[in-house]
Order: structure tokens, then sequence, then C-alpha cells
């Protein structure tokens, strides 16, 4: 059975992003900042996971993710989750 792939839109401690590697086959994107929409949304289409710190999932971002079944947000709220589009 293949891992999930997952990607995560900031880097994280060295031991977390381990932790993610050893279940997933896992990237990163490698700036300390928000990614732009349409590059996130590159990212997210062939992945089943998201890991956001910052990003936006909206929902055109999700109408793009096709894979995406899990969203997991860095930080405290889910303010920039559409968690209505997520739930359809």
């Amino acid at each position: 059975m293949s891992q999930p792939r997952v990607f995560v839109t900031r880097p994280l401690p060295p031991t977390v992003l381990q932790r993610i590697a050893a279940r997933c086959d896992m990237s990163v994107h490698g700036e300390d900042e928000p990614m732009q929409p349409a590059q996130l949304a590159q990212a997210c289409r062939a992945v089943e996971g998201l890991i956001v710190s910052g990003g936006k999932v909206s929902e055109e971002l999700l109408a793009q993710a096709p894979r995406l079944r899990a969203i997991a947000t860095v930080g405290v709220g889910y303010d920039n989750i559409d968690v209505a589009a997520c739930t359809r």
C-alpha cells in the first residue's frame, strides 16, 4: 500500500517533519511565508493531505484538489479554512 501524499505549506521543526515523512510521501514549501493562492492550488492538485500555516483554503482551492481528504492547520483557529466547502 502506498503512503498518502501530504503537502506542508511552511517549514516546520525537523522532528515534526521527520514524523510526517515516516508515514507519508511529504513535500514542503521551503519558504517561511504564505503561498500565493495559485501556487498553493498547484501544490495541492495531487495530494491527499494538507498541513497549512498562514494560507487560505478556499472553495476555489478545494475544487482544484480532487484527492484532498484531510487538512490540518498549524496554529490557533481555522478562520482561513472554508469548513462548509470542506464538508461538501
